[in-house]
């Protein structure tokens, strides 16, 4: 009846589709930005007094991209939130390499951080430290004193090298069908005063985390589907 082969509507109609996913996810970005924007790391004081509620607003932003986001732009945008919500110094995103025998460095924000980002790696392989636990427990970790001498023996021979100057930090595992992917690392230099995480912002991290580790395994769900469709 249009005088249009049906492919070609098909066609225009996935390139539609495919524009309002990525409008989408840019108005929900912009604001996220507005929401939770805080000073460069240069004139990071430390963690804000309304702190939890930042992150509680990131959360909601967060679900709200949950059905038109990527799994890359979930996870560059809960690493933003947490980075600028929490006040933190830096803030890392380590993913699994492709043949899962590394964790490396992916995303990253602190002005000292992206001439290391190259050397923060290490083996997948189990060693008893901070990370690794964290990661096989799939349990977040909050160090409050990473100088407390007798925590020094827990920490991995790449972060005393890399990041020497950290007071305090948190790892949040990532998931993906019950299998570790990757983790958020950040941490709060000892030129700030000592901060805390309290169990409320735990919790809102936890949302945070689980969001981000289920836009990981649907992706890994659509990637398969692609395959069978494709060999069927």
């Amino acid at each position: 009846m249009l005088g249009v082969e049906a492919p070609h509507i098909l066609a225009a109609v996935k390139t539609a589709h495919h524009n309002a996913h990525k409008e989408a996810v840019f108005a929900h970005t912009s604001t996220l930005r507005k929401r939770t924007k805080t000073t460069d790391a240069s004139d990071c004081t430390g963690k804000p007094v309304n702190a939890a509620m930042r992150l509680a607003t990131g959360v909601i932003d967060l679900r709200g991209i949950a059905t038109v986001a990527s799994s890359t732009q979930m996870l560059a945008m809960a690493l933003e939130i947490i980075y600028r919500s929490m006040g933190f110094s830096r803030a890392i995103s380590f993913l699994c390499n492709a043949d899962r025998t590394q964790y490396c460095a992916e995303l990253c924000f602190g002005e000292d951080v992206h001439e290391k980002r190259a050397r923060l790696k290490f083996s997948t392989a189990y060693q008893p430290d901070a990370f690794h636990v964290a990661l096989a427990h799939d349990k977040i970790i909050f160090v409050e004193n990473a100088k407390a001498p007798n925590f020094v023996n827990k920490l991995p021979q790449w972060w005393k090298e890399t990041l020497p100057s950290a007071r305090s930090f948190i790892i949040l595992p990532l998931t993906a069908h019950h299998q570790p992917v990757g983790f958020i690392y950040a941490d709060w230099d000892e030129t700030l005063a000592s901060h805390h995480i309290d169990s409320a912002e735990i919790q809102t991290l936890s949302a945070l985390r689980t969001l981000v580790g289920l836009a990981i395994e649907n992706t890994g769900k659509k990637q398969t589907s692609s395959s069978v469709s494709l060999q069927d």
